[in-house]
């Protein structure tokens, strides 16, 4: 009965409201999604200076930009080695493909870091 009576105790404040003009909404809301935060959290972040704790470590979004990327990646990285094994006998163009499989594997891995994955 007394967590009843303490509930009723405590009324959350008043909710503020905002209208955002036309012309910038579309840049609020950009900027609003690809922070990563609720719609409050941004507000009060922006409005308050202070830097509060992110929600996730990246908006979905570009999470799943990133691992599309990834996917991409590991997709011509295939390829490549299916071009190697067929031109195997002709050394410049072996050693090409390594170059670019090398240089593939550096961009893997600097998306895999910020997918914030371990490769």
């Amino acid at each position: 009965m007394e967590q009843i009576e303490n509930k009723q105790k405590k009324k959350r404040e008043a909710p503020i409201s905002i209208r955002v003009p036309k012309d910038r909404r579309a840049a609020f809301e950009y900027n609003w999604k690809t922070s990563g935060k609720s719609l409050s959290a941004f507000v009060v972040e922006r409005c308050t200076g202070e830097m509060g704790h992110r929600q996730h470590n990246a908006p979905q979004e570009k999470v799943t930009l990133l691992a599309r990327l990834l996917a991409d990646a590991g997709a011509i990285k295939a390829a490549l080695g299916k071009l190697e094994a067929t031109h195997s006998s002709d050394r410049e163009i072996k050693q090409l493909l390594e170059k670019i499989a090398h240089e593939l594997s550096l961009i893997r891995k600097a998306l895999m870091a910020k997918a914030g994955r371990k490769s």
